[in-house]
Order: structure tokens, then C-alpha cells, then sequence
């Protein structure tokens, strides 16, 4: 009896020995079959009734298909999530530089000082900053803001070595600004300014200038502005100005999230996450309101939205390459700060907002049909682009239609 127990509990013990290997491998081979499956935390969130199954499989095949290493997306309508998902090796609270994404946060920092009556957008910058003289003196806050005061966009005329004395040596965003006056007002070092309001061109540093003014006219530094009108307000406890401004201009995609700068960019300098990026677009979509307290008035949340140029000349836009894959996209109007995606065309107010970055990062606002829609990734906007484009048609349809918890039998 002895023995035939010793030989039972032998074979339970190889049996279970099996089985257990039998699992380590299925789970090895889970995890090999595909780098791109997600691996971080994740989750798949639907409510409302909505059916997001062709958008996941669209993530799903993008995710094994193309070389980005991962990426999320996080969609609610009415405040409420309705659908949430990290793909690839990202997590839902991955950090990455959000690049011209920061454009919008930092005008909307400029609209809480034009709601405490500090400036108008209509000031000429010569009455803040003197240095500014001639035609670049005489365009607005709101041209700055706009791109349309035809300061030159100095990225592309500086050699690596002027780039780094504006941004990276400088000590404080008020010395950059003086550098950036300097080299405006010197003939052959730069592009000729255009006359302030003939022209729509995108760029960075007529944001920089906005940004000083907003320093000046509050007696306090960027960051401390950020933080006490816009980050505290929502929240917003992962979005920092920390990106390098040649580190990624001059050497490509940043690696890592860096220790602050000491001048902040402000066009595209901030780090986030969608969680956070979604609290701003929550009190955009609120016109200025979260949580019950008015963050920015809603007649500046208007003013953002609102056309800021017709008939001026476009000498440039990022999207102009890409008019293949959306036709009319290099017409694209913009705001204070943001995209007009799609726009009234009676009041050239936006009914979708957006404010893309250069590493793909892609937040938007949907007015027609309440939605805030958060993308993130790290790569080029040209590797980007046509996914952004895919995903916006297969949301757009599904946020357009009826719930089907809601539909009639």
C-alpha cells in the first residue's frame, strides 16, 4: 500500500510538472508571437452603446504593422470615457513630448491675463516690448498668436550655433526674446518680416514673444503662469515645459524626458499624457469650465476658436505635404492656438479643433458631437499623418451615429 501511494504521488507530481510547463510555454509563445500585442497596462473601456470594434482592429493591425513602438488613445463623449486603450509597449499614462500640442496651452495661459485685464489682443508689441521696433513693433498679440505677424520663423534660417545662443544659452525666456528682436532687425541673417497681418505663417517664435509679454505685463515667470492658470486649475500634474529645443531640432526625436530648460518653448516645449491633455480639452469643450470653476471666460474660449485669417496669404503650413491624403488640408484655418479642422464656414467659428504635434501627437475637440480625443505617439508626423487621418474617419463615423443602447427596434 506504501509503495502504490509513493507511485500515486509521484505521478501527481510529474503531472503537475507537465502541466505547468505546458503553461510556461504557451505564455512564452503568447508573448513572441508579436512584439507589437500590448504589453503595458491596458484597458478597453465602451459605454453609450457604441461599437468601437472597427477602431480597435485598425489599432490592432497599425500596432503589428507599422515600426511605432506604441501608442494610446483615449476618446469620451459628454466628460464621460467612452473608449481607452494602450497598444504596442505603452502604457495609458505614457509621457512623451507633445511638440506644437503645447500651442494651445500656452495661449490659453496669454487668454486668463486677457481675462484679468491685463493686455488685449489687439496691443501692438512695441508696447511691451520696445526692442521690437520698425514692423515687427507694430504687430499684435494677437498676430503672434495667430501666425500671422511676419516675424520669421528663425528655425529655419539659424545655424545650429544661433539656434543653441536663442534657446539652450539663454537664461531666461527674457533673454531669448531679446535675441530673437536682434536678429528679426538684421537684414541677409534671416527672411525679410512681412508686413503683420499679410501672412499665415506657422512657426515658433512669434509665440516666444507672446509668452515674454505675458511675463511682463504679470511681473512673473512662464512656468509659475502655467502652473497658476492653466496646470493648477486642471490638474495637470504630468505636463512640464522640459523638451530641449535643439536636442530635437538639430538631433531628431528626444529620447528621454528631460530636466527643465532653462527658456521654456513655448510652441512646443511641453511633455504630458492623454489623461492630462484631456482635462484641457474638457474645459475647452466646457467653454472654459471644469470641475465648476471657470479656468478661462468663455468669450476667450470663442476668441480661440474663432478664424483669425481669410484671405491672408498662407507661406506656409505643416500640412501642406499632405494633400494627397486629405485633399484641402494645406487650406486648413487656425485659431488662437489650434487647427480648425472643420469649420462654420457663416461664422469661421471651429465645429472641430485640433492641435497636432510634430511627433504625432494629436488632441482634438469634436463640438458637433461633444467629444474630446486624445492620441498619442512618438514618431513623424509623416509616419503619423495617414494613421491620424484613418483613425479621425472610423471615430468620426462611430461618435456620428446612434448608440445602439439607444436605438429604436
Amino acid at each position: 500500500m506504501k509503495k502504490l501511494f509513493r507511485i500515486k504521488k509521484s505521478a501527481i507530481f510529474i503531472l503537475f510538472f507537465v502541466i505547468l510547463l505546458s503553461l510556461i510555454g504557451c505564455s512564452s509563445l503568447n508573448v513572441a508571437a508579436d512584439k507589437n500585442q500590448t504589453t503595458a497596462v491596458s484597458a478597453t473601456v465602451q459605454s453609450g452603446g457604441y461599437d468601437f470594434s472597427k477602431l480597435d482592429q485598425l489599432m490592432q493591425r497599425h500596432a503589428a504593422e507599422s515600426d511605432l513602438e506604441g501608442f494610446t488613445i483615449l476618446l469620451k463623449k459628454d466628460g464621460k470615457v467612452i473608449f481607452e486603450k494602450a497598444y504596442g509597449n505603452y502604457s495609458l499614462d505614457q509621457m512623451q513630448p507633445i511638440a506644437s500640442g503645447t500651442k494651445w496651452l500656452s495661449t490659453s495661459v496669454i487668454m486668463t491675463l486677457v481675462d484679468d485685464g491685463l493686455l488685449s489682443l489687439d496691443d501692438p508689441v512695441s508696447k511691451y516690448l520696445p526692442q521690437f521696433t520698425g514692423v515687427t513693433g507694430k504687430a499684435t498679440i494677437r498676430m503672434l498668436l495667430s501666425h500671422t505677424s511676419g516675424l520669421p520663423d528663425l528655425r529655419y534660417n539659424l545655424t545650429p550655433v544661433l539656434l543653441k545662443k536663442v534657446m539652450e544659452n539663454s537664461s531666461s525666456l527674457a533673454e531669448s526674446v531679446n535675441i530673437i528682436a536682434e536678429l528679426a532687425n538684421k537684414s541677409g541673417e534671416i527672411n525679410p518680416v512681412k508686413e503683420p497681418g499679410t501672412v499665415f505663417g506657422y512657426g515658433e517664435h512669434s509665440m516666444q514673444v507672446a509668452a515674454r509679454i505675458a511675463e511682463v505685463v504679470s511681473g512673473k515667470p512662464w512656468k509659475e503662469l502655467f502652473q497658476e492658470k492653466i496646470a493648477g486649475p486642471l490638474g495637470m500634474t504630468n505636463t512640464n515645459y522640459n523638451l530641449s529645443y535643439v536636442n530635437w531640432y538639430i538631433s531628431g526625436l528626444p529620447s528621454t524626458y528631460g530636466k527643465p530648460t532653462k527658456t521654456p518653448l513655448i510652441a512646443s516645449g511641453a511633455w504630458s499624457n492623454m489623461q492630462d491633455y484631456d482635462k484641457f480639452l474638457t474645459m475647452i469643450l466646457n467653454k472654459g469650465k471644469y470641475n465648476g470653476k471657470q479656468v478661462l471666460s468663455a468669450d476667450s474660449v470663442s476668441e480661440m476658436l474663432k478664424n483669425q485669417y481669410d484671405k491672408t496669404e498662407i507661406i506656409y503650413s505643416p500640412y501642406g505635404q499632405y494633400e494627397s491624403i486629405n485633399p484641402g488640408v494645406s487650406q486648413t484655418r487656425y485659431g488662437l492656438g489650434n487647427w480648425h479642422e472643420v469649420m462654420d464656414p457663416k461664422t469661421g467659428q471651429a465645429l472641430v479643433a485640433s492641435c497636432q504635434g510634430a511627433f504625432g501627437f494629436s488632441p482634438w475637440v469634436d463640438f458637433r458631437n461633444n467629444v474630446t480625443g486624445v492620441f498619442l505617439t512618438k514618431s513623424t508626423l509623416k509616419e503619423v499623418y495617414p494613421f491620424y487621418t484613418e483613425i479621425r474617419k472610423v471615430v468620426d463615423a462611430i461618435v456620428s451615429s446612434q448608440p445602439a443602447s439607444t436605438t429604436k427596434n
